[in-house]
C-alpha cells in the first residue's frame, strides 16, 4: 500500500479540478456552439 501524504493528496486534487474546470468549460464551448446553429 503507497502511503499518501497530504501534500500528494492536495496535488491530486488540485489535478483531478483542473481537469473538470476544462471539461467544464470545452462542454460549455460545445453547448454555444450547439445554441448558435
Amino acid at each position: 500500500m503507497i502511503e499518501q501524504s497530504p501534500e500528494a493528496i492536495t496535488l491530486l486534487d488540485s489535478h483531478f479540478n483542473l481537469k473538470r474546470k476544462t471539461i467544464k468549460k470545452h462542454f460549455l464551448k460545445k453547448i454555444k456552439i450547439i445554441l448558435i446553429f
